[in-house]
């Protein structure tokens, strides 16, 4: 599935004239650098992931494992065609890896069965980016998984529509729902499907608007998201809480499970108009920069840039407006994160939340982000 395939031509249009003004005929050279930028820095990249390949096919620092495989094969095979060429030997006995890994419930996961949807989600987008066809079969079986762990009672209000790891049945959260809902969408589920309808549900006790929110709950109805449905936790939120002017301690929005929101409200097939849509846009902009992760510094800062890159490549413009300031993103973002990686050619958070201390975790995020950045910066 394209990424603008949910997306109407005409609004496109409109928004990539409101692009224009943003990068700018000057700016024309600077786009040209930073393609060159991206693709050098890609390169150097793929150059460490293909040193970093275990023996048995697989890419971890703590071991092989099934979802690093899968985000460093996804990465290779969306890089530019000619370095894809280059690293087709690593794809390849990446692709072996993940399918060794293949489980009878359709699940593809490690041996221990931990993260079972996180990982099924990566690895099955990365059998869609190797070859779509050759893995049909694999990928139905995954796409029957994903769906059966899908909360379905309607009387469980905080798991209703939600999936999570998948080796804990009683919980279900935005980051996880967003890989599934995008491992979905890729493997053709159409929209209208019960999967995504279920979804807007959870999604919506996952915003922060009083509006749309369950009776009684209160939010800081700012658009923004939250990790879990359940707003009376302190871990509804990774960025904590904030607290009322009438005293009350609601979950703080953060840019991770926001950026994860707008994208699956997208999958699901919601209209760039609807006010929740425009909501979390809003706040998107409101809080854009690439600095940081917003409202959680450091933290989980690669996985944030990969995730940035994602959702605003769906959204369909290369620029964002930020107050009265138009951003050219995908140059900054660009930019930024070449000016962290090692000269080894990988990427590493000093912050050792989510495993972004491995850096082969680290540099298969940050080369999705590059590749995104680099096609939406092509003539």
């Amino acid at each position: 599935m394209k990424a603008t395939s949910r997306v109407s031509l005409l609004v496109l249009a409109g928004l990539f004239v409101c692009a224009a003004s943003a990068i700018g005929a000057e700016g024309t050279t600077k786009k040209a650098e930073a393609r060159k930028q991206i693709r050098d820095s890609i390169a150097r990249g793929a150059a460490f992931l293909r040193e970093a390949q275990r023996d048995d096919g697989g890419w971890g620092g703590r071991g092989s494992d099934v979802g690093i495989t899968g985000l460093v094969v996804e990465a290779l095979a969306k890089a530019p065609a000619d370095m894809r060429a280059k690293n087709a030997d690593a794809i390849e006995k990446g692709v072996e890896y993940i399918l060794s890994n293949r489980r009878e419930n359709g699940s593809i996961v490690n041996e221990d069965g931990s993260v079972a949807n996180y990982r099924t989600s990566i690895a099955t987008r990365a059998l869609i980016a190797v070859d779509a066809q050759k893995h049909k079969d694999v990928i139905a079986a995954a796409v029957k998984y994903t769906k059966g762990i899908q909360g379905t009672d309607p009387d469980d209000e905080l798991k209703y529509g939600s999936i999570g790891y998948g080796s804990d049945e009683s919980k279900g959260d935005i980051i996880n729902l967003s890989e599934a809902l995008e491992m979905l969408a890729q493997a053709g589920v159409k929209e209208g499907d019960e999967v995504y309808e279920r979804a807007i549900t959870f999604l919506g006790r996952t915003q922060n608007l009083d509006e749309y929110a369950d009776p009684g709950v209160v939010t800081t109805n700012d658009g923004g998201g939250i990790y879990r449905a359940d707003h009376s936790v302190d871990g509804a939120s990774k960025a904590g809480t904030i607290v009322l002017p009438d005293g009350t301690r609601v979950p703080r929005s953060y840019g991770g499970a926001t950026y994860s929101l707008l994208k699956s409200l997208l999958f699901a097939g919601m209209d760039k108009d609807s006010p929740r849509v425009r909501a979390a846009y809003k706040w998107i902009c409101d809080h854009y920069t690439v600095e940081e992760h917003p409202e959680m510094g450091k933290q989980g800062l690669f996985y944030f840039y990969y995730t940035m890159a994602r959702t605003l490549e769906l959204w369909g413009s290369p620029a964002i407006k930020k107050g009265e300031a138009e951003h050219a993103w995908p140059v900054e973002l660009g930019e930024q994160v070449v000016s962290l990686q090692k000269d080894d050619g990988s990427w590493v958070n000093s912050e050792d939340r989510w495993w972004e201390s491995d850096p082969a975790l680290v540099t298969a995020y940050t080369i999705s982000t590059l590749n995104i950045c680099g096609r939406m910066l092509e003539e």
